[in-house]
């Protein structure tokens, strides 16, 4: 029997090789390539690794882009999350347009830093149901968070919010998810995406 040394450091060795083969699909998807052109034998190729050594931490390269969407999902609600004040769902503060402008502009930067990534996700997902559960169930996470900083707005001005808040605060989310997935990857420059999102949001929610 191994000792826990040796058990940690096997640990070690299989969770360093499980992310060289996450950090290799990335770069090749980031160098142009699709998932449905992306190979077992280049993922392994890329991350000096043998077939074999794949097959022994994912069963295909579906469970791969799984393993990347939770990676994904993690940046996502994280990156969707305001300043602690504005979170406290008891809170009842005021937006300003700098505070939602910040907000989306950081969901917009990470989003062409991993478009990608995120495009490949989303195209598994119109097929994979275990992928578009953990993509919807991410941006429900992120609607809900706003859900409770655009509540706390509303109260601050002396009224109440909608009965249909969430889903209010559900619908935006998909806008800027869709925004993100079509406009990046055209013509459209990123600062643009921000101010289109921004003056929508703002005009949604009644920031001034």
């Amino acid at each position: 029997m191994p000792d826990s040394s040796q058990a940690r450091a096997g640990a070690r060795r299989r969770a360093g090789t499980r992310r060289d083969l996450l950090d290799a699909t990335v770069r090749l998807l980031d160098a142009g390539a699709s998932h449905a052109t992306l190979s077992i034998a280049d993922i392994s190729r890329e991350a000096a690794v043998s077939r074999a050594t794949f097959y022994g931490h994912f069963r295909d390269r579906t469970e791969l882009i799984v393993a990347l969407a939770e990676d994904q999902i993690a940046w996502l609600t994280v990156a969707g999350r305001p300043a602690p004040p504005l979170a406290d769902p008891e809170a009842a503060r005021p937006l300003s347009r700098e505070a939602v402008r910040g907000s989306v502009a950081t969901l917009v930067a990470g989003w062409q830093e991993r478009r990608p990534v995120l495009s490949s996700i989303i195209e598994v997902a119109e097929h994979d149901a275990a992928i578009r559960r953990l993509w919807v169930g991410g941006i429900h996470e992120v609607a809900e968070v706003a859900c409770q900083v655009f509540v706390g707005h509303w109260r601050s001005g002396g009224g109440e919010a909608p009965d249909d808040a969430l889903v209010v605060s559900e619908a935006l989310t998909w806008m800027i998810e869709r925004s993100c997935h079509q406009m990046l990857s055209g013509r459209t420059e990123p600062e643009q995406v921000v101010d289109a999102l921004t003056e929508i949001v703002c005009r949604v929610v009644g920031v001034d």
